[in-house]
């Protein structure tokens, strides 16, 4: 990690408002860390967690496939995200993978 991702993340910890904004840009943090896979199923987990629904889930499910995650990684996460989170967006997202 560079000076300036840790930089960034002590801020987020201090519930730093600007710093929020800048992390919520892509440019502010290279996730070069992350391999596409990794990313679009991390991905994947947020949009699960906070239950975004039609379009979101639609679109991360989507990416994933196109970074060439298998269904079966993709339901394995939403599995572990439910685990910890409830049912909570978890129908949505396993109508998507049902689709095909």
């Amino acid at each position: 990690m560079t000076t300036e991702q840790l930089e960034l993340l002590r801020r987020l910890a201090l519930s730093d408002p600007g710093a929020l904004a800048l992390a919520a840009s892509d440019a502010s943090l290279s996730v070069d860390l992350l391999d596409a896979q990794t990313r679009a199923l991390v991905r994947v987990a947020a949009v699960v967690a906070l239950d975004a629904g039609g379009p979101s889930c639609r679109a991360v499910v989507d990416d994933a496939r196109a970074a060439g995650v298998d269904d079966s990684a993709i339901g394995e996460v939403i599995g572990a995200v439910c685990s910890v989170v409830g049912r909570v967006g978890v129908d949505e997202a396993l109508a998507l993978l049902a689709e095909g």
